[in-house]
């Protein structure tokens, strides 16, 4: 049988040098180094930057795949899967405050694309960097399906979470305009 970390396990005041949140950063090798940057905490800061640079000839999974990657590395209790657009660093604080609620496995977060707003409540359509969750639900559901391109593979992964039990909740607040 799998040994699995406990789940709702993030705890205030985070230990001295271990991540409460690790940043998995899929994007094209031109891109990765700038928003690694952007992204970067400062050393007091409780997270991390993992970076796994893509290009489209990886094939189709290239995302799901540096992702899988970066989350064999990842130190922190939360994972937040993106790609090359980078979230604004003050949703941080809101995203920590939340995760610590132990009913919450995942956050799922709302988005826009060109005019139109998808909510964070449309579980049927994500997109990279609208899935935050706990490393062991990553690792219970077996991380993200190489087969698939990033949003059906955050997609494919919440699927086999909720199967298992993971409480999803949506948090309506706008991550990515992209």
């Amino acid at each position: 049988a799998e040994s699995f970390p406990p789940c709702n396990q993030v705890v205030l005041p985070y230990e001295a040098g271990r991540p409460k949140l690790s940043l998995l950063l899929a994007a094209p090798p031109e891109r990765a180094e700038a928003l690694a940057n952007q992204l970067k905490p400062a050393e007091s800061l409780p997270w991390e930057v993992i970076v796994r640079p893509t290009t489209a000839a990886d094939g189709s999974g290239h995302v799901a795949a540096a992702w899988n990657s970066a989350l064999a590395e990842a130190q922190g209790d939360l994972i937040w899967p993106l790609t090359q657009h980078a979230p604004s660093l003050a949703l941080l604080p809101v995203l920590l405050k939340a995760c610590d609620a132990p009913w919450v496995d995942f956050i799922r977060l709302a988005w826009r694309l060109g005019t139109h707003h998808h909510s964070a409540a449309d579980a049927l359509r994500l997109e990279p960097g609208c899935l935050l969750g706990q490393q062991a639900w990553f690792q219970r559901s077996g991380g993200f399906d190489e087969r698939l391109e990033a949003g059906p593979a955050l997609q494919a992964l919440q699927a086999k979470a909720a199967l298992k039990g993971a409480l999803i909740k949506p948090l309506d607040l706008l991550a990515f305009s992209l």
